[in-house]
C-alpha cells in the first residue's frame, strides 16, 4: 500500500475515533489510533485536526466538528466528562491570535482582557499585546479600562460609542473605591486637629502646627505662607487662627517642635487608617530615595558642606540625604520612616524599619515584605518572619552564585512565556517541570529549592513594589520633600515628617468624606 493510502486510512481512523469522543488529548489520540507523530503533525498542518486554545494545546478535535458545533463567536466548548469542570475550547480560526483578532473586529463594543479570558479560557494579555504591536488591532482606555478595538479608526470610534451607550457596560452605582472629589483645606486641618486633641503634650499652638503642615504639603516658603494666611481669610479660618504671626514665628516653631511629637502624630494616623481598613499591612514594601541638601555643589562641599549631608549614588551622584520608608502596598501609604546621610547603603536601615514597625503596630495579616536586590541578605529573612510574621521576598541578587544566576534567568523566561497565567508558586513549579532542580544540581529539600520558591513568589508579587515609587513621586512632585529649604539637619528631618503626615492626613480626610479615590491625589487638595 502506498504512503498516501496509508495516511488516508489513518485519517479515517482518527475521524471515527474523534466522532465518538468529540475531543481527546494528543497522547490518547496517538495511543488509541496508532498514528505516528509525523502523521499527526500533517493532519494539524492541512487542517484536518485543530488543537485547543486553552490547556496548553494538549487537546485536539476534528475541524469539521468545530464548524458544525461552534457558536456565534466561532467557538466550540467541549466538557471532557459529564460532571467535570474542565472545559476545552476550540475555535474555527484555529489559533489564539486569529481568534482574538476576529472577536475584536466582530464585536460591536470591542474586547477587554477579562472578556477575552472568559471566551478563550486562558490568559490573553500577551497575544493581545502582540496583535496591537503588529497594528492588527488597536486599544483605548474607556472608563478606566483598556478596550481592544478594530484597527480601522472609524469602526473603532463606533465600538467605543457602543461601549459607552450599551446598558450592559454602564454601572449605575459607582463603586465607593472610585469616588473622587475635592479635599478642602478646612477638612484637611480638621482631621489634623482631631489627632492633636488626643495628644496632651505640645509646646506650640494648634493653629501654627496646622500652618506648618499646609506650608510643607503645598511646597510654600515661610514668607509666602505668612502672606497666604494674612490675606486669605479662608486659610486663616481653616487653621483656626487665634493670634496673628509672621514667618519668623513659624521658623522658630520648627526648632521648638520635637521630632518624637511628629513621629507620634504620624503613627496615630497610621493606626486610624488601619482601623478604617485602609492600611492593611498585608504587603509591605521597603525602599529608599535621595533628597537634595540646600547647598550649592559648585563649591567645595568638604569645606562648605552641610551637617549630615554627603555625596551618594542613586541613578547618578547627588549631594544630600536618604529617606528610607516602609510602605503599605495596597493603600500606597507610608507606615515607617528612617532618615540617614546620603552615602549610607539602603540595606543598613532595613532592620530599623522592621523593628519600628514591630514596636509601633500590631498588624496580624502581614503576608510578605518586598524589596529590591539591595535587601537580598540572608539574615533579613529570619528577622522579617520573627518581627512581622510574613515572608521576605527581595529581588534575587545572585552575586557570585552561578546556580542562582541560572535559576533567576530561568524564572524570568518562565514569566515572559506564561505571564499572568501563573497565579501561585505551585503554578510556576508545575510549568518549570520536575527535572528543573536536579538539572541545576539542587536536591529536593535543599535550600536551593526554597530559593526557587522565593524567586517565583517574588515575581508573582513584584507589581506591589511599584507602590513605593509612586509614594516617592507624590511626595517629590507637590510638597517640600525633595529639597527642604534649610541647612539645619534637624529641621530637614522634621520637614520630611510633615510631608509624610500630609499624605496620611489627606487619606484620612478622604476616607471620612467617602472619597476614597482622592486619598492619594494631591491635586484634589484645594
Amino acid at each position: 500500500m502506498s504512503t498516501e493510502r496509508v495516511y488516508l486510512s489513518q485519517v479515517k481512523t482518527v475521524s471515527e475515533y474523534l466522532t465518538k469522543k468529540n475531543a481527546s488529548t494528543v497522547t490518547d489520540l496517538i495511543l488509541n489510533t496508532g498514528i505516528t507523530i509525523n502523521q499527526y503533525r500533517r493532519m494539524i498542518k492541512n487542517g484536518t485536526l485543530t488543537t485547543s486554545l486553552n490547556h496548553d494545546h494538549n487537546w485536539v478535535t476534528l475541524t469539521s466538528i468545530i464548524k458544525r458545533n461552534s457558536d456565534k463567536q466561532g467557538l466550540f466548548k467541549s466538557r471532557i466528562a459529564k460532571h467535570s469542570k474542565t472545559v476545552v475550547i476550540f475555535s474555527v480560526k484555529r489559533s489564539a491570535k486569529r481568534t482574538l483578532s476576529y472577536l475584536v473586529s466582530r464585536r460591536s463594543w470591542g474586547l477587554t482582557y477579562g472578556e477575552a479570558e472568559q471566551f478563550l479560557g486562558r490568559d490573553c494579555r500577551r497575544p493581545l499585546k502582540e496583535l496591537e504591536k503588529k497594528n492588527s488591532i488597536q486599544s483605548r482606555i474607556v472608563g478606566g479600562e483598556r478596550i481592544f478595538l478594530n484597527r480601522i479608526h472609524k469602526k473603532a470610534d463606533l465600538q467605543v460609542k457602543e461601549r459607552k451607550l450599551n446598558p450592559r457596560f454602564r454601572s449605575e452605582d459607582k463603586d465607593e473605591e472610585d469616588k473622587i472629589g475635592y479635599i478642602k483645606f478646612e477638612d484637611f486641618c480638621r482631621t489634623l486637629r482631631e489627632v492633636l486633641k488626643e495628644m496632651k503634650v505640645r509646646n506650640i499652638p494648634e493653629d501654627r502646627i496646622q500652618a506648618l503642615l499646609l506650608m510643607f504639603s503645598t511646597n510654600r516658603s515661610f514668607r509666602t505662607t505668612e502672606s497666604w494666611i494674612k490675606f486669605n481669610e479662608r486659610i486663616s479660618n481653616a487653621i483656626g487662627l487665634k493670634n496673628t504671626f509672621d514667618h519668623t514665628t513659624l521658623c522658630r516653631d520648627i526648632d521648638r517642635l520635637d521630632e518624637d511629637f511628629l513621629k507620634e502624630v504620624f503613627h496615630r494616623l497610621v493606626i486610624k487608617l488601619h482601623d478604617d481598613k485602609i492600611i492593611t499591612g498585608k504587603f509591605l514594601v521597603v525602599d529608599a530615595t535621595h533628597i537634595y541638601a540646600y547647598c550649592s555643589t559648585k563649591r567645595d562641599t568638604n569645606k562648605y558642606g552641610i551637617e549630615g549631608a554627603s555625596w551618594g549614588d542613586h541613578h547618578g551622584s547627588f549631594y544630600g540625604y536618604k529617606v528610607h520608608i516602609l510602605v503599605d502596598a495596597e493603600s500606597e501609604l507610608p507606615v515607617s520612616m528612617i532618615f540617614s546621610t546620603g552615602k549610607d547603603h539602603d540595606s543598613v536601615y532595613f532592620m530599623h524599619l522592621i523593628e519600628d514597625f514591630d514596636k509601633r503596630y500590631d498588624f496580624e495579616d502581614v503576608y510578605a515584605v518586598l524589596g529590591d536586590a539591595a535587601y537580598d541578605i540572608k539574615e533579613f529573612r529570619k528577622a522579617t518572619i520573627k518581627k512581622t510574621g510574613g515572608k521576605f521576598l527581595p529581588t534575587c541578587n545572585p552575586r557570585r552564585s552561578k546556580v542562582l544566576k541560572r535559576m533567576k534567568e530561568r524564572v524570568k523566561k518562565l514569566f515572559e512565556k506564561y505571564g499572568n497565567s501563573i497565579r501561585t508558586v505551585e503554578d510556576g513549579l508545575n510549568r518549570l517541570g520536575q527535572t528543573f532542580l536536579t538539572r541545576f544540581g539542587v536536591k529536593v529539600g535543599n535550600p536551593g529549592e526554597n530559593k526557587l520558591v522565593e524567586l517565583i513568589g517574588e515575581r508573582i508579587h513584584r507589581p506591589f513594589r511599584s507602590s513605593v515609587e509612586r509614594v516617592f513621586s507624590r511626595l517629590k512632585l507637590l510638597s517640600s520633600f525633595e529639597q527642604p529649604r534649610t541647612r539645619d539637619i534637624s529641621k530637614v528631618v522634621k520637614i520630611v515628617w510633615f510631608c509624610l503626615i500630609g499624605q496620611l492626613v489627606q487619606a484620612k480626610t478622604a476616607v471620612d468624606k467617602g472619597l476614597k479615590g482622592a486619598m492619594r491625589k494631591r491635586t484634589c487638595l484645594v
